[in-house]
């Protein structure tokens, strides 16, 4: 770029004509300064316009990853709704039945059953959930169960305000119990690292010694027409 030495407007190099004035660009009367003060200004612009660019699209990027994390597979994942106080305890009561079992037995148990018994497991307080580093866990909610795996998904809120939804996809089947087959952070697949940490958080909430005692005695999960489960214990 050349400078109009009449108006100061910046030109091509090679222009004959200035593009404001229309006066005539006579290189002779340009001195080597003239040049190169416009290539140092222009580069400046074009690496500020630059450095825009690539911190807008960064913080687009950015906001369409939250956006895409903080929204579940399947919609809205609302919190599962407490159970009344006579069917919660009815929940336990066959929980520990099922526990207790000397002989082949069946359980059948809603997906409320299984919503209050799945968050007891881990621990949650329906009120103010489960502080674990920078996320406060809130709630676990038990989805579509087939004969084959069950859906999964955990609510989590990274600084108290921007909702992480996890879900997995479990394995009922026999040889393969409890194996996650398919792994999501809102509406992006959890690879490698991400679903690595999401398995060891699922893992470490079937620690409890009623989630270890009941894996150990199942034999059998069968889905009700209501959405709930039919297992079989054994000893």
């Amino acid at each position: 770029m050349i400078k109009c030495p009449k108006c100061n407007a910046e030109n091509f190099i090679g222009a004959i004509f200035c593009r404001e004035c229309g006066g005539k660009l006579d290189l002779n009367e340009l001195k080597p300064a003239d040049f190169q003060k416009m290539g140092v200004s222009s580069l400046k612009r074009f690496n500020k316009r630059l450095k825009e660019w690539v911190s807008s699209a960064l913080t687009l990027a950015l906001i369409a990853l939250v956006v895409l994390i903080s929204i579940p597979p399947s919609g809205t994942v609302a919190r599962p709704a407490a159970l009344e106080t006579e069917k919660a305890e009815l929940a336990d009561r066959k929980l520990k039945a099922a526990l207790n079992a000397s002989r082949a037995m069946r359980f059948t148990f809603s997906t409320g059953d299984l919503n209050h018994l799945a968050n007891s497991m881990y621990g949650f307080d329906p009120e103010k959930g489960k502080k674990t580093g920078h996320f406060t866990e809130r709630h676990l909610t038990i989805g579509t169960i087939s004969e084959k795996d069950v859906t999964i998904t955990l609510r989590a809120d990274l600084f108290a305000q921007i909702p992480i939804f996890t879900t997995l996809k479990v394995c009922l089947e026999k040889d393969d119990f409890l194996k996650i087959t398919g792994a999501k952070f809102g509406r992006m697949p959890a690879i490698g690292f991400f679903k690595d940490l999401a398995v060891k958080r699922f893992k470490q909430g079937c620690q409890s010694d009623d989630a270890k005692s009941l894996f150990a005695l199942l034999k059998a999960v069968q889905p009700t027409e209501d959405g709930g489960v039919s297992i079989t214990v054994a000893r």
